[in-house]
């Protein structure tokens, strides 16, 4: 374990999840603490204001959150550097390919891969001087497909590539770059809860075309998701 204590750090995506948990955590071993989220009124931002966190709303797809998020931690560090950096902020959605719309594909693209390439972008320079650690959060599918997971797993092989790069280029200045892969964890980070499934299935059956609704009649589209979401009740709960 590395001595953290006194070090800032930013955790994105605390609204429930791995999030959540690492940045109450980190705040326990004595670190100053950022925390992103989607929902800056939401129970889980408070409970985190009120641990002492600076808790701040920022949607990684979105330049403008961006420089908001720049400001906020410019102002609290005053002149101090950043040292870490957890890009833990993240979708997730399924489906056959031949289901599923190019712009679910790009949505996922945008937040998993392109909002860890601008939280980073943007944060890098709070770093150089120091050193430090920035955190990649990817998955067991950013190694090993799954049928019926391509939007997911694309964008997390794709951010294992945007890690290494990172990885390479900022060796120089002392800066570690880790990627994680976790496991079936759906059930205790809510990334795929049943809103957000029922949200999706919609979704997914509105882009299907006829030609192929006639292989996929809507209750068999609605088993089939069914068979796929059933990972979420059998995955760990935090």
């Amino acid at each position: 374990m590395l001595d953290a204590k006194g070090k800032a750090i930013l955790v994105t995506g605390c609204d429930s999840g791995f999030g959540f948990i690492l940045a109450k955590d980190l705040k326990n071993m004595g670190c100053k603490v950022f925390a992103s989220v989607i929902n800056e009124k939401g129970d889980s931002a408070k409970t985190l204001k009120g641990n002492g966190i600076t808790v701040f709303q920022c949607d990684v797809s979105k330049d403008q959150d961006i420089e908001k998020l720049i400001e906020v931690i410019e102002k609290e560090l005053d002149g101090k550097p950043l040292w870490g950096i957890v890009n833990n902020a993240g979708i997730s959605a399924f489906g056959d390919v031949e289901w599923t719309s190019i712009e679910i594909y790009k949505k996922l693209m945008d937040v998993n891969v392109w909002g860890v390439a601008r939280v980073s972008k943007a944060l890098i320079p709070l770093m150089r001087n120091e050193g430090g650690r920035i955190v990649v959060m990817a998955s067991g599918l950013g190694r090993i497909m799954q049928p019926s997971r391509s939007p997911y797993a694309i964008s997390k092989w794709a951010v294992e590539a945007l890690g290494e790069a990172l990885r390479l280029e900022l060796h120089k200045y002392s800066i570690d770059v880790s990627i994680l892969e976790p496991g079936n964890y759906l059930g205790g980070t809510q990334i795929l809860n049943p809103e957000r499934i029922k949200e999706l299935t919609e979704k997914l059956w509105s882009g299907v075309d006829d030609r192929t609704r006639k292989y996929y009649p809507r209750d068999v589209f609605e088993k089939r998701v069914q068979e796929l979401t059933g990972s979420c009740q059998n995955s760990r709960e935090q």
